[in-house]
């Protein structure tokens, strides 16, 4: 009797099936009164009515939670962001202190300076691997060589840890970069370095091509990211699916084959088999800079995501859901309590 009891138990925890789904940026947008649809004000009442569990309130250092990185990291310094973008890139693990150095377009302001990013550049590989050499040729005495394994995110390789923290790239866009400048008597070096970067980059034959074309050109570099590669780290999840270039070194750092994110829910409930994933949606969090375009992002994940699983979690598709929203709490939904507050979806 016990054995059966036994393999009846085993059998059950074998078909379970169980979603950690990451969206930072969906709190806010969809918990201000008025924001839109019946299906993303529910999401409100989703969170207060979940059980909730201690997270984190800063997306790199919950990225390094889920993954079983070093409990003690606390803020963005403290992943290794540009070495897990490059182990994704390159498909190499590479030793050494890694920074991102990514090409970004600068718009003038009143009395200030916006960052627009990369992804308005739509830079292309051949324009990318130009640019990278005329850096590399005027600034190789000061120790940078770019590498450019993807034309919006380059690095290189410095042999210390540098004295300063540098600010993530998606956190400054559609900020005034001079509040995230590397900060300090350590920071004068590397904004003298930035400044040389960009006289280059000004001269390029590259970016007068653009600028005949009407297209924005590139004016800066923005370091950030910096760390050494982590040992492999075996990871809690049978499968990982996201479109982040992070995510996925994460997932490649833990020995997983990082899988494309699905475009909805239910192609996701259809694909992926029993165990434990993870789903990671960073285009709120890249959005930050742009509310409008935040809160239309986050209505439309809320329709195509949420109220599938929802919908799964009550007919038994779904064994358990756990919504990482990066607001310092992680809410739990099972089939057990689903009806809890399913009723108020």
């Amino acid at each position: 009797m016990l054995a059966a009891l036994k393999a009846e138990s085993e059998a059950a925890a074998i078909v379970t099936r169980e979603l950690t789904l990451l969206v930072p940026g969906l709190r806010q947008p969809v918990s201000v009164p008025g924001a839109g649809s019946a299906a993303t004000k529910s999401v409100a009442k989703l969170l207060s009515r979940a059980k909730r569990a201690p997270a984190r309130q800063d997306v790199y250092a919950e990225l390094g939670r889920l993954f079983d990185l070093d409990p003690e990291t606390g803020g963005p310094a403290d992943l290794p962001a540009a070495a897990l973008t490059l182990l994704n890139d390159s498909g190499e693990r590479r030793s050494g202190y890694w920074l991102r150095a990514d090409p970004v377009h600068i718009e003038a302001g009143h009395d200030r300076l916006i960052m627009a990013g990369s992804e308005v550049l739509r830079l292309g590989r051949e324009e990318a691997s130009a640019l990278c050499a005329e850096v590399n040729e005027h600034v190789n005495p000061d120790g940078l060589r770019l590498l450019a394994p993807f034309p919006t995110r380059w690095y290189f390789q410095w042999p210390e840890v540098p004295a300063v923290r540098f600010s993530p790239l998606p956190e400054v866009v559609g900020k005034d970069m001079y509040g995230h400048m590397p900060g300090g008597e350590q920071g004068r070096p590397w904004r003298r370095l930035l400044n040389q970067v960009q006289m280059v980059l000004h001269a390029s034959h590259v970016n007068e091509e653009r600028r005949r074309r009407g297209l924005p050109v590139i004016n800066g570099l923005w370091f950030w990211g910096g760390g050494v590669l982590p040992p492999p780290r075996p990871s809690r999840y049978w499968s990982v699916w996201s479109d982040d270039a992070l995510v996925r070194g994460l997932a490649l750092n833990a020995g997983l084959s990082p899988l494309d994110l699905p475009d909805r829910a239910e192609t996701w409930l259809s694909d992926a088999g029993p165990g434990a994933h993870l789903i990671a949606v960073m285009e709120l969090y890249e959005a930050a800079g742009d509310e409008e375009n935040r809160r239309a992002l986050a209505q439309h994940f809320a329709q195509q995501w949420l109220a599938p699983l929802g919908a799964a979690l009550r007919s038994g598709r779904l064994d358990q859901l756990a919504l990482c929203p990066v607001d310092g709490y992680e809410y739990h939904v099972t089939r057990r309590n689903v009806r809890s507050w399913w009723r108020w979806w």
